[in-house]
Protein backbone atom coordinates (compact mmCIF):
# COMPACT_ATOMS: atom_id res chain seq x y z
CA UNK A 1 0.00 0.00 0.00
CA UNK A 2 2.95 2.34 0.80
CA UNK A 3 4.68 1.99 -2.76
CA UNK A 4 0.68 2.34 -4.71
CA UNK A 5 0.39 5.51 -2.70
CA UNK A 6 4.68 6.73 -3.56
CA UNK A 7 4.26 7.23 -6.92
CA UNK A 8 2.51 11.14 -6.45
CA UNK A 9 3.97 11.78 -3.41
CA UNK A 10 5.73 15.50 -3.77
CA UNK A 11 9.11 15.52 -2.75
CA UNK A 12 10.59 18.85 -1.82
CA UNK A 13 13.97 19.99 -0.12
CA UNK A 14 14.50 23.76 0.11
CA UNK A 15 17.30 25.59 1.62
CA UNK A 16 18.57 22.38 3.48
CA UNK A 17 14.71 21.58 4.86
CA UNK A 18 12.23 19.13 3.80
CA UNK A 19 8.54 19.82 3.41
CA UNK A 20 7.87 20.13 7.06
CA UNK A 21 10.55 22.97 8.00
CA UNK A 22 12.77 19.95 9.32
CA UNK A 23 16.73 19.35 8.43
CA UNK A 24 17.38 16.87 5.56
CA UNK A 25 18.86 14.18 7.18
CA UNK A 26 22.56 12.37 6.35
CA UNK A 27 20.33 10.17 3.49
CA UNK A 28 16.88 10.05 2.58
CA UNK A 29 14.72 8.65 0.27
CA UNK A 30 10.98 8.73 -1.35
CA UNK A 31 9.85 6.38 -3.98
CA UNK A 32 10.45 2.52 -4.70
CA UNK A 33 13.29 0.49 -6.76
CA UNK A 34 14.40 -2.59 -7.78
CA UNK A 35 18.17 -3.52 -6.80
CA UNK A 36 18.74 -6.98 -8.42
CA UNK A 37 15.93 -8.81 -7.52
CA UNK A 38 15.13 -6.92 -4.41
CA UNK A 39 12.60 -4.26 -4.38
CA UNK A 40 12.86 -1.71 -2.24
CA UNK A 41 9.44 0.86 -1.49
CA UNK A 42 9.53 3.94 1.07
CA UNK A 43 11.53 5.52 3.92
CA UNK A 44 10.97 2.42 6.06
CA UNK A 45 11.57 -0.32 3.44
CA UNK A 46 14.68 2.00 2.45
CA UNK A 47 16.14 1.68 6.28
CA UNK A 48 15.63 -1.93 7.11
CA UNK A 49 17.24 -2.29 2.82
CA UNK A 50 20.54 -0.09 4.05
CA UNK A 51 20.74 -1.70 7.93
CA UNK A 52 21.08 -5.06 5.89
CA UNK A 53 24.01 -3.81 3.82
CA UNK A 54 22.34 -2.70 0.85
CA UNK A 55 24.07 -0.18 -0.98
CA UNK A 56 22.92 3.05 -1.79
CA UNK A 57 20.30 3.01 -5.40
CA UNK A 58 22.87 4.10 -8.33
CA UNK A 59 20.23 4.58 -11.29
CA UNK A 60 18.14 2.14 -10.31
CA UNK A 61 14.99 0.58 -12.53
CA UNK A 62 12.00 2.23 -10.24
CA UNK A 63 10.58 5.50 -9.62
CA UNK A 64 12.58 7.51 -6.88
CA UNK A 65 14.42 10.15 -5.35
CA UNK A 66 17.41 9.37 -3.04
CA UNK A 67 19.38 12.22 -1.28
CA UNK A 68 22.40 12.33 1.02
CA UNK A 69 25.22 15.36 2.26
CA UNK A 70 28.21 15.56 0.86
CA UNK A 71 30.19 17.91 3.00
CA UNK A 72 28.39 21.41 2.58
CA UNK A 73 26.29 20.15 -0.69
CA UNK A 74 23.19 18.06 -0.74
CA UNK A 75 23.33 15.21 -3.39
CA UNK A 76 20.39 14.44 -5.12
CA UNK A 77 19.79 11.60 -7.87
CA UNK A 78 17.12 9.80 -9.02
CA UNK A 79 16.02 6.63 -10.73
CA UNK A 80 17.37 5.41 -14.49
CA UNK A 81 14.90 6.00 -16.87
CA UNK A 82 14.19 9.53 -15.10
CA UNK A 83 10.48 8.57 -14.30
CA UNK A 84 11.25 10.52 -10.85
CA UNK A 85 11.41 14.27 -12.03
CA UNK A 86 13.77 16.72 -10.72
CA UNK A 87 13.57 20.15 -10.54
CA UNK A 88 15.57 22.77 -9.71
CA UNK A 89 16.19 26.42 -8.76
CA UNK A 90 19.43 28.34 -7.25
CA UNK A 91 18.93 32.07 -6.32
CA UNK A 92 21.71 33.70 -3.77
CA UNK A 93 20.39 32.87 -0.67
CA UNK A 94 17.96 30.59 -2.03
CA UNK A 95 17.51 27.00 -3.33
CA UNK A 96 15.03 24.28 -4.05
CA UNK A 97 14.40 21.13 -5.37
CA UNK A 98 11.27 19.46 -6.22
CA UNK A 99 9.51 16.82 -8.63
CA UNK A 100 6.39 19.73 -8.09
CA UNK A 101 6.89 23.03 -10.13
CA UNK A 102 3.96 24.17 -7.38
CA UNK A 103 6.08 22.98 -4.28
CA UNK A 104 8.74 25.20 -6.00
CA UNK A 105 6.53 27.81 -6.70
CA UNK A 106 4.95 28.18 -3.12
CA UNK A 107 8.49 27.77 -1.62
CA UNK A 108 9.32 31.17 -3.64
CA UNK A 109 6.42 32.59 -2.73
CA UNK A 110 7.03 31.98 1.20
CA UNK A 111 10.90 33.23 1.02
CA UNK A 112 9.67 36.53 -0.76
CA UNK A 113 10.32 36.01 -4.22
CA UNK A 114 8.26 35.83 -6.99
CA UNK A 115 7.93 32.96 -9.17
CA UNK A 116 8.48 34.51 -12.96
CA UNK A 117 7.32 33.00 -15.64
CA UNK A 118 9.29 31.57 -18.37
CA UNK A 119 7.41 33.09 -21.49
CA UNK A 120 9.55 31.12 -23.87
CA UNK A 121 8.48 27.84 -22.36
CA UNK A 122 4.63 28.74 -21.87
CA UNK A 123 4.79 30.24 -25.89
CA UNK A 124 6.29 27.36 -27.57
CA UNK A 125 3.59 24.89 -25.21
CA UNK A 126 0.90 27.47 -26.60
CA UNK A 127 1.96 26.89 -29.98
CA UNK A 128 2.40 22.61 -29.91
CA UNK A 129 -1.23 23.07 -28.97
CA UNK A 130 -0.94 22.38 -25.06
CA UNK A 131 -2.84 26.10 -24.17
CA UNK A 132 -4.27 26.40 -27.44
CA UNK A 133 -5.99 23.18 -29.30
CA UNK A 134 -4.37 22.72 -32.48
CA UNK A 135 -4.90 18.74 -33.34
CA UNK A 136 -0.78 18.07 -32.17
CA UNK A 137 -2.03 16.54 -29.23
CA UNK A 138 -0.54 17.25 -25.55
CA UNK A 139 2.16 15.06 -26.00
CA UNK A 140 4.28 17.74 -28.56
CA UNK A 141 3.64 19.72 -25.67
CA UNK A 142 6.19 18.13 -23.09
CA UNK A 143 9.51 20.42 -22.28
CA UNK A 144 12.02 20.64 -25.15
CA UNK A 145 14.79 21.86 -23.10
CA UNK A 146 15.69 21.38 -19.52
CA UNK A 147 14.14 25.11 -18.79
CA UNK A 148 10.41 25.02 -17.43
CA UNK A 149 7.75 26.89 -16.93
CA UNK A 150 9.14 28.80 -14.24
CA UNK A 151 12.36 31.30 -14.90
CA UNK A 152 15.67 29.94 -13.09
CA UNK A 153 13.96 26.44 -12.68
CA UNK A 154 15.39 23.58 -14.27
CA UNK A 155 15.14 19.86 -14.97
CA UNK A 156 17.71 17.65 -14.39
CA UNK A 157 18.48 15.34 -16.68
CA UNK A 158 18.30 11.42 -15.86
CA UNK A 159 21.43 10.14 -15.29
CA UNK A 160 23.29 12.74 -13.52
CA UNK A 161 23.73 13.80 -10.03
CA UNK A 162 22.58 17.56 -8.33
CA UNK A 163 25.03 18.56 -6.08
CA UNK A 164 23.02 22.09 -4.50
CA UNK A 165 24.40 23.69 -1.73
CA UNK A 166 25.16 27.60 -0.51
CA UNK A 167 27.32 28.86 -3.39
CA UNK A 168 25.42 26.93 -6.19
CA UNK A 169 23.95 23.75 -8.38
CA UNK A 170 26.37 21.78 -10.37
CA UNK A 171 25.01 18.17 -12.43
CA UNK A 172 27.92 15.69 -12.24
CA UNK A 173 27.38 12.13 -14.55
CA UNK A 174 26.83 9.20 -12.44
CA UNK A 175 29.18 6.32 -12.84
CA UNK A 176 27.71 3.00 -14.29
CA UNK A 177 24.78 1.22 -12.53
CA UNK A 178 25.75 -0.78 -9.22
CA UNK A 179 25.96 -4.20 -10.24
CA UNK A 180 25.78 -3.64 -13.65
CA UNK A 181 27.98 -6.52 -15.84
CA UNK A 182 29.09 -6.67 -18.82
CA UNK A 183 26.78 -6.77 -21.75
CA UNK A 184 26.83 -10.10 -23.50
CA UNK A 185 27.91 -10.56 -27.23
CA UNK A 186 25.01 -12.46 -28.10
CA UNK A 187 21.05 -10.68 -28.13
CA UNK A 188 19.53 -14.11 -27.13
CA UNK A 189 21.56 -14.07 -24.09
CA UNK A 190 20.87 -10.41 -23.10
CA UNK A 191 17.41 -11.08 -23.92
CA UNK A 192 16.97 -14.64 -21.19
CA UNK A 193 19.16 -12.56 -19.01
CA UNK A 194 16.86 -9.54 -18.65
CA UNK A 195 13.28 -11.80 -18.59
CA UNK A 196 14.99 -13.96 -15.84
CA UNK A 197 15.63 -10.63 -13.89
CA UNK A 198 12.13 -9.71 -14.41
CA UNK A 199 10.88 -12.76 -13.48
CA UNK A 200 12.41 -12.76 -10.51
CA UNK A 201 11.22 -9.62 -9.55
CA UNK A 202 7.37 -10.28 -10.48
CA UNK A 203 8.36 -13.72 -8.33
CA UNK A 204 9.77 -11.91 -5.33
CA UNK A 205 6.63 -9.36 -5.14
CA UNK A 206 4.21 -12.23 -5.45
CA UNK A 207 5.90 -14.25 -2.98
CA UNK A 208 5.49 -11.07 -0.87
CA UNK A 209 1.90 -11.17 -0.57
CA UNK A 210 1.32 -7.97 -3.23
CA UNK A 211 -1.48 -7.61 -5.47
CA UNK A 212 -0.44 -7.68 -9.04
CA UNK A 213 -2.46 -6.42 -12.31
CA UNK A 214 -1.59 -5.77 -15.98
CA UNK A 215 -3.39 -3.59 -18.33
CA UNK A 216 -4.23 -5.23 -21.06
CA UNK A 217 -4.51 -2.88 -24.08
CA UNK A 218 -3.76 -5.52 -27.14
CA UNK A 219 -0.30 -3.45 -28.14
CA UNK A 220 2.88 -5.36 -27.85
CA UNK A 221 4.15 -3.73 -24.35
CA UNK A 222 1.41 -4.79 -22.13
CA UNK A 223 1.34 -8.25 -23.67
CA UNK A 224 4.93 -8.36 -23.30
CA UNK A 225 4.50 -7.76 -19.09
CA UNK A 226 0.92 -10.34 -19.34
CA UNK A 227 3.32 -12.88 -20.56
CA UNK A 228 5.95 -12.43 -17.89
CA UNK A 229 3.32 -12.31 -15.53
Amino acid sequence: AEALSLSGQAFLACNGQDATGQPLPAEGFSGYFFQGADFVAGQAGFAAFRAAGGTPPLSEDGCYVHHHRAGEAHVFTTDHCGYHKLFYIHRPGFWAVSNSLWQIARSLWQAGLTPEPNLAEIAAMEAEGTLIPTGRGMFFGQLSTFDSLIRGVQLAPHGMALHVSATGASLHPLPPRSGQTPRPADYAQSLARALGLWQARIAGLAAAGLHLSADLTGGLDSRTVLALL
